[in-house]
Order: C-alpha cells, then sequence, then structure tokens
C-alpha cells in the first residue's frame, strides 16, 4: 500500500497473506533389492554410496574366475517373476506449509488499525529449524517450519539513488482507534501528521512472522511487542528507545542505524537526528529471544514446535551510543524438549552483537557503549557469540582512569584518550599529540630532508659527498664541475675547499645526515621542509589542541582535562553461557590490575520437573544453569570427558572485515589473568601490547597480532611494540589429567603443548617470506612463554579380550610451537620454552621471523632502512635494552 501523503487501512479492513500448504496422500513406497559386493542385500533407496552392487536380489548369481580372480564380465545372474526382488513400505500422507507474504506500507504517515491475516500451516514432518540466510522460503529445505506473514513499512518503489524511507514517527504503543467512523474526505488528526503509531495489542494478535520497520526519524517501543515464535524484528532508525519487552522466541532482533537500501528501496543512508544516534535499552525491560520448551510426552502435536528450540539473535548496532540500562536484560538462552519417545533434546544459546561506533560512511562519532544490563545465553547443547564494540577505551573489570572521564594531570594511561575540552599547549611543555612546523635551516646530525644551498660553503673538513640513490649531480669547486654518480667510486673533497655549485639530475640524496665537522653551522635548504614533532617532545610554541583530538597512550599532561568515558565490562560477563567473546575498543582495551578473567561456559541441564511443564512453559523451570568440571570421569568405560569450552578474542581495531586496522594498544596489567579451558585459544589483536599478567590455554593457542592492514608498512611508518613484560607469562603447556577407573587402574590424557604465536602463524616455509607486524618485539628477563609437553604414568589396556593392563607406563606428549615476528626487530631476553613431556617425545618448534618490508625511501629514512640479520651463537647474549629499569627507558633503546 504506496501513497505519497497517507495511508489509512480502517478498521474493520481486512488484508490475507495467508501462506499455503501441499498434502501428499499416503500410500505405498516400493524399492528394489540388491545385492552389494560383500554378498548382503540391500534396498535401492538405503544401499551404501560407497557399495558396488553387482545383481538384483532374489535370483541366482554364478561367478567365473580368470586367473584366480572373479570376471565380472562372466558372471551370470539368473531370476524369475517369482523372485522377491523388491520390497514396499507404507508411507503416511504429510502436509507441507509455506511462508505466509507480506504487506508493505509506504507512506510518510500510517493509520493501520486493519486485520491482517498472516497465519501459516505447519506439517507435522516441519520440525526444523530455518536457515538464518534463506530469505526465500522456497530455498528452505522441506521440513523446515514455515514463516508467519511480515508487515513492513518505509519507502518502497523509490527511485534509484533517492531515498527509501519517510521520516515519519514510529510508535508500538497504547494508541486509540480513530479510523472507526471514518470516510475517504475526512482529514486527518493534525497530531497523526508524519507518524505511524501502532497498537501494541493490535499488532501482538496478528501473530506476525515479521516485523521491518524503517523511518529516518524515531522508533520508541512504549507497549510488550511480541511476534510468532522464530519470527524476525528489524527496526532501522536514527534513534530507537525500547521501553518495553520485546519477545520474538527462537527469532531475530536487529536494530541499526545505517540503511543499506538496494534494489527498490533507494540509496544507502546513515540515519542522524539532529546529528546523532542512538539505540537505548530501557531498566526493567527484556528482550526475550529465548527457545521454546516443547513437552511432545504430553502433546505429540507440539513436535513441530522442535524447530524453535535454540535460541535467537540479537543486533544493536549503532555510529553513535549504545545503551543497555541497569535492570535490563538480554536473553538468548536455548531451550530443551522432551521428544514423543521420552528422550530429550537441548537446543543451543543464540548470539549477540552490541556495536557502539559501527562503521559508516563520513560519520565517526567515538560512540560509547553502556553495558550495565544482564545478558543471557545458556544452552543445552552449547552456546553461541557475545560481540562487543565501542568506539572508546574498554575496560575489564576495573578502571582505566583514575577518574572516568577526566585525565588527571601527571596521569600517564596506557591506552588512547579523545579529549572533549581545548587543551593549551604552553612552550616548553610535553605536546600532547604531533606538531608540524616548516624550517630551512638543517642543524649538524639532523636529516637534510631536501636539497641543500651549498654554493660558496667552505668545508671544515674533508668531505665525502653522499652517493645518490639513482642518477646523479655535480659539485664545482676549483673550478672543475664533478659528477657524483650512484654507481661510480666518490672522491673526497678536501678541507678547506668553497663549493662553487650545486647541480642536481636525479636529485641529492634527502636521506643525508647533516655532519658536524664538514658544516658545524648546518645547511640551508633551497625550499623550507616540514618537521614533525612526536608526541612526547617539548613543544617550541604556544597553541591549542582542539577538542575531538586522540591523545596517544603514555602522554602525561600539566593540567587535569576532560576526556570522552570509557565502556566499562564486567569480569563476570564472561561466564554469561557463549561459547565465543569478542571484544574491540577502538582507542585500546585494558585488563585492569589484578583482575581474573575465567573464561567458561555453563549450561542449561535438565531437571526432575520437565516431565510436568507443557511446550511453551518458561524454559527456566525445566532447565537449570550449571557449570560442570573441566574433565568428567566416566571410571566405567575408562574415559575422561572435556567439558564445552568458550574462547576470547580482546581488539583494538578499526574497521569491518576484510579492512581492519589496527587502531589501540591493549594492555594486560599486573596480577590480570586470563584463563580458557584446554584446547581453547585467547587471541589479542591491536596496535601496541603490554602484557604484565598471566595467559593461560592449557594445550590451546594463544596469539598476539596486528590486524591484518597493519602489517608489513611500506611506508616506515611508527611502529608499534608487543612488551611481554618481566611478570608476563603465556602459557600454553599441556596438563596431564588423570583419574581412576572401577578397576583401580589410571586412565587419563596427555595432551601436546600448545602455540604461542607472536605476530601471526610459521607462513614462510613455502616461499621464505613472511607477513609480519610493524611492530618491535620486545619479550623481557623475567618473562615466560611455555608450550611444553606433560606426562602421565598410566595403565594401558592390553588389545583383545583380556581385562587385565600392562604395567603402569610413563606416557609423555610432544612440546608445542613458538612464534616470534616482526618487521623491526626482536629483544627475545626472557625464557621460551617448548620442552617435551618426557624422553619418548619430541620437543617443540621455535619459529623466528625478522622481516624487511619494501619500503619507499623517498619519505622513508633512519635505521628502518638497515637490512635485518639474525646472529647464532652458543650462548645467547643479552640485547641492548635488557637492563632497561623502565618501558619508558626500554622504549628509548629500540632502534628505529
Amino acid at each position: 500500500l504506496a501513497a505519497n501523503n497517507d495511508v489509512i487501512a480502517q478498521q474493520g479492513a481486512k488484508f490475507n497473506i495467508a501462506g499455503g500448504s501441499v498434502s501428499f496422500d499416503g500410500g505405498w513406497i516400493y524399492s528394489s533389492k540388491l545385492i552389494g559386493a560383500d554378498g548382503r542385500i540391500y534396498s535401492f533407496d538405503t544401499a551404501p554410496a560407497d557399495m558396488r552392487l553387482v545383481a538384483a536380489a532374489g535370483g541366482f548369481v554364478r561367478t567365473h574366475n580368470i586367473q584366480g580372480k572373479v570376471s565380472d564380465q562372466l558372471t551370470e545372474v539368473w531370476s524369475s517373476i517369482f523372485d522377491r526382488t523388491t520390497s514396499r513400505r507404507w508411507e503416511d500422507g504429510y502436509t507441507v506449509g509455506r511462508d505466509a507474504g507480506r504487506l508493505n506500507l509506504s507512506a510518510p504517515t500510517l493509520l493501520f488499525e486493519a486485520d491482517l491475516v498472516a497465519d501459516v500451516i505447519t506439517g507435522k514432518r516441519q520440525s526444523s529449524a530455518r536457515a538464518a540466510a534463506l530469505t526465500d522460503g522456497y530455498k528452505q529445505v522441506q521440513n523446515a517450519a514455515p514463516l508467519e506473514g511480515t508487515l513492513g513499512l518505509g519507502r518502497y518503489g523509490a527511485a534509484v539513488g533517492g531515498s527509501g524511507l519517510y521520516g515519519s514517527d514510529v510508535r508500538f504503543g497504547d494508541v486509540a482507534a480513530v479510523t472507526g467512523g471514518m470516510s475517504a474526505g475526512d482529514a486527518l488528526p493534525l497530531a497523526r501528521k508524519d507518524t505511524a503509531w501502532f497498537d501494541a495489542g493490535h499488532i501482538n494478535a496478528l501473530h506476525l512472522g515479521g516485523l521491518d520497520i524503517d523511518t529516518t526519524d524515531t522508533i520508541v517501543i512504549d507497549r510488550a511487542l511480541t511476534v510468532a515464535d522464530g519470527g524476525r524484528i528489524g527496526f532501522n532508525a536514527a534513534v530507537v528507545d525500547i521501553k518495553a519487552d520485546v519477545t520474538a522466541r527462537g527469532g531475530s532482533l536487529t536494530v541499526d542505524n545505517y540503511f543499506k537500501g538496494g534494489g527498490d528501496r533507494g540509496a544507502a543512508q546513515t540515519l542522524l537526528k539532529n546529528g546523532a544516534s542512538s539505540i537505548t535499552l530501557r531498566d526493567g525491560v527484556m528482550l526475550d529471544l529465548r527457545g521454546l520448551w516443547v513437552n511432545a510426552l504430553l502433546n505429540r502435536d507440539d513436535s513441530s514446535k522442535l524447530a524453535y528450540l535454540n535460541g535467537g539473535t540479537v543486533t544493536l548496532r549503532s555510529t553513535h551510543n549504545v545503551t543497555l540500562a541497569k535492570g535490563s536484560v538480554v536473553d538468548i538462552s536455548s531451550g530443551g524438549a522432551i521428544l514423543a519417545n521420552g528422550k530429550t533434546k537441548g537446543g543451543r544459546g543464540g548470539d549477540v552483537t552490541l556495536i557502539a561506533d559501527q562503521q559508516a560512511p563520513a560519520v565517526q562519532a567515538d560512540g560509547l557503549l553502556t553495558l550495565e544490563g544482564a545478558i543471557r545465553a545458556y544452552g543445552v547443547s552449547g552456546g553461541g557469540t557475545l560481540r562487543l564494540e565501542s568506539g572508546t577505551v574498554i575496560g575489564i573489570g576495573g578502571k582505566v582512569l583514575a577518574t572516568d572521564g577526566v585525565l588527571s594531570a601527571g596521569e600517564k594511561t596506557s591506552v588512547d584518550v579523545v579529549l572533549t575540552e581545548d587543551y593549551r599547549v604552553m612552550p616548553g611543555s610535553v605536546l600532547p599529540v604531533s606538531y608540524t612546523y616548516s624550517i630551512s635551516l638543517v642543524q649538524p646530525g639532523e636529516r637534510l630532508g631536501g636539497i641543500p644551498q651549498l654554493a660558496g660553503l667552505t668545508l671544515a673538513a674533508d668531505w665525502t659527498p653522499p652517493r645518490p640513490s639513482s642518477g646523479y649531480y655535480f659539485l664545482r669547486f676549483n673550478g672543475v664541475d664533478v659528477n657524483i654518480e650512484s654507481d661510480q667510486p666518490i672522491p673526497t673533497i678536501p678541507a678547506g675547499t668553497v663549493i662553487g655549485l650545486l647541480g642536481v639530475s636525479s636529485g641529492f640524496p634527502a636521506s643525508y645526515v647533516v655532519e658536524g665537522n664538514v658544516f658545524p653551522n648546518g645547511l640551508r635548504l633551497q625550499s623550507p621542509k616540514l618537521v614533525t614533532l612526536n608526541p612526547g617532545a617539548i613543544s617550541p610554541v604556544d597553541f591549542t589542541v582542539p577538542k575531538g583530538t586522540v591523545i596517544q597512550a603514555g602522554i602525561n599532561l600539566t593540567r587535569d582535562v576532560t576526556v570522552a568515558p570509557n565502556a566499562t565490562i564486567q569480569s563476570s560477563l564472561f561466564q554469561s553461557g557463549f561459547s565465543n567473546y569478542d571484544v574491540n575498543g577502538r582507542y585500546g582495551l585494558v585488563v585492569a590490575e589484578g583482575v581474573g578473567l575465567d573464561i567458561a561456559m555453563p549450561i542449561y541441564r535438565l531437571t526432575d520437573a520437565l516431565f510436568n511443564i507443557a511446550s511453551g512453559g518458561n524454559p527456566s523451570r525445566a532447565l537449570s544453569v550449571w557449570t560442570p568440571s573441566e574433565w568428567a570421569e566416566d571410571s566405567r568405560n575408562s574415559s575422561l570427558i572435556q567439558r564445552g569450552g568458550a574462547s576470547i578474542t580482546l581488539r583494538s581495531n578499526i574497521g569491518e572485515a576484510g579492512l581492519t586496522t589496527a587502531s589501540g594498544p591493549i594492555d594486560i596489567r599486573a596480577g590480570a589473568t586470563i584463563r580458557v579451558d584446554a584446547g581453547q585459544s585467547i587471541s589479542l589483536q591491536a596496535r601496541d601490547f603490554t602484557i604484565d599478567g598471566t595467559l593461560t590455554a592449557p594445550g590451546g593457542t594463544i596469539s598476539l597480532t596486528q590486524a591484518a592492514a597493519s602489517v608489513n608498512q611500506s611506508t616506515g611508518t611508527r611502529a608499534g611494540l608487543i612488551w611481554i613484560g618481566d611478570r608476563g607469562v603465556l602459557d600454553v603447556a599441556a596438563r596431564a589429567v588423570t583419574a581412576i577407573d572401577a578397576r583401580g587402574q589410571t586412565y587419563g590424557v596427555v595432551g601436546n603443548g600448545g602455540s604461542i604465536l607472536i605476530g601471526g602463524a610459521m607462513d614462510w616455509e613455502a616461499t621464505g617470506e613472511s607477513v609480519t607486524p610493524n611492530a618491535f618485539v620486545v619479550i623481557r628477563p623475567g618473562a615466560l612463554l611455555d608450550a611444553s609437553g606433560t606426562s602421565a604414568v598410566l595403565d594401558i589396556p592390553r588389545s583383545g579380550l583380556q581385562k587385565t593392563s600392562t604395567p603402569p607406563f610413563a606416557v609423555a606428549s610432544n612440546g608445542g610451537t613458538i612464534v616470534v615476528k616482526s618487521s623491526n626487530g626482536l629483544y627475545l631476553d626472557g625464557t621460551l620454552r617448548a620442552a617435551a613431556g618426557g624422553a619418548n617425545a619430541a620437543g617443540g618448534t621455535l619459529a623466528l621471523a625478522l622481516e624487511a618490508p619494501l619500503y619507499l625511501t623517498s619519505v622513508t629514512s633512519g635505521d628502518v632502512l638497515r637490512h635485518r640479520e639474525f646472529v647464532i651463537g652458543n650462548v645467547q647474549g643479552d640485547s641492548v635494552i635488557a637492563s632497561a629499569g623502565s618501558l619508558a627507558q626500554a622504549k628509548a633503546g629500540l632502534v628505529t
């Protein structure tokens, strides 16, 4: 329904978009019987795909040998009409229902009070979950549950490049009907102009399978909103304010302020109101996307609801702020079922994505993620993924700054901060940002960076002119022009010589460093050059740094200044039931001092009350939250069963997948610990890393890497730093687990050591080249990287039918892998260990890579252009920064 001004669907009108169905009668299914090459009889419809079928069953087969082997060409088969070569089975009839349709409402002003029939017919066999990526119901498998009809609001049929949205004020609440006695010529109430207000009770009664609501303005949920099981809700708006519960059991909820457009929906656009956007989940509000509880033992007809056992998906994504207020709840826990045969079945917990400051064209708002509400994602058969992003710093388990929102005078932060007020820099004070100015005189010891004025200068000492990188230049002295060429010997000009002229063909090398003994007063340039002072240097001038500027980590200021507030996450969040956690802070991420992150996956287990709870009941009555031991003993079968674990990724990146760049630092402070179960992974991605705590992943993987777009820089840009402090521990050493079985014998698990990947994986064996991070790697004295194997004494059962075991046997495992890579430098002063677990196992692998990228010499100078080399000796010596007493002293000693 489309109109340029308004669409009115009057009370009493009815739209029918119900889904259809196809019914199949019952009947006999006939199938031929065949003889396989193994001599067994198979039904044609169930025969193994890899079995060679030689003849129809029920007949007589005679084989003939040639040179001792059966010849297929000579095999004879006899059969008659009396042979039982077919089988049959009765197949009950069944019905397959298809998705209902969609009603699109397209007008800036909308009054929708009509009825909408959006039902579907669900066959008894349609108990499988829908494929989330498929929107076309005909592409779903035949036994997938059908989806009820969808109500859409937007600007449909928009011109190419135009807007696919109207600026309607959208509300779901207690909205009184106004169309009952209205005629076509009646004027609309003035208060309803440019609005789309829906009565939430009426919408809930329609039992919709989807709500797709798009506007450039505001969406407000004032009263509880519910769609059918498995339903999909999508809101696109500048401001979305959720003040009441939203329910889509086993379904999905997506809220976004970036409208993708496409097709007849016009161009993509970022939706802002007064220059900003927000998504807010209010106190006491619940987003209920839990899976269903199904009891087919009480009602067999409920079997079709098995399609909705898994928890749903919640995505809240904004270019600005996303807020989950205290007291709010997002619940995407699974459901469960007791089947008609008395067996049980569990669902999987769902996925949650909360992104403040998502990437959108021409918008960077440093959006803040406020996470004060609860997130529940428990599953009977495992959990999903929690993805959190904030356009600020994220602190886990504690404060990032002494006072949130204030960088105090003299306080040195380990992460980047954003000014929210102007900051005046006085001459002689520390620069909080880089400062660029122009000069014409280059002092001795400085890089030239241009073409010098040499005419009329007297050499104070013998001078060997620099070799040009290509081509030549010439010098005139003693009345003679002398060419200085890139591929010829360079003459030495004696002291006291007066240079008459400098002629340039391909350019005097800009990388030349002015020699003080030759040019004690420096060299003037033919054209001024720009000089940039890095943050931390002394300011030569008085200037003002505007608000919104990023102050990099490690800078301390002379007075208090207000900065953007930081996002805070409590450590308990990492036991919410997910199997994977992904946390990204644009300007940095801090795990506070002394905080312990025990990354585990609590699950649901069935309770004794499950038999009496009817389908649709509260799953928490039939299921209880439980964190099992990491290893469960099965003494009867002499085996250990490992619980499902969870992995964690901590990032400080910017950009979407495929275009991600490292943007800030990660700081794991002293005494902090991150631990995952055996075989799981801890992944850190950032520009800089400071690890003063302990990371533990027994037999798993710990990786410290830069995003792909940040490695092998070609312009000699500022190098990052991967710093493993003197108290830092990266531990992937294996742990043996043993137990005693019912016969008093020892059994267990002895796994191999895991992998520590600093800078990335070992990738150079095939080509001899490695993709390495643009960062120094510093492993300080006292730091420990351990990927060792382990051992245990076990009773090994004898083969065959004997129940006795061999004498106790020492079982050892192999050491793991430690990879350390850099494009700049390796300072390996700590302990790197990947020992075998015992004499009958192999040690691990230490792989080092120091790569030299292809730098643009026109804009790059200094030691970064030096060749890379490893020196292998009998005894490892200390690096040049091993004795540094602080991070600042060590940084000053790095070769740059």
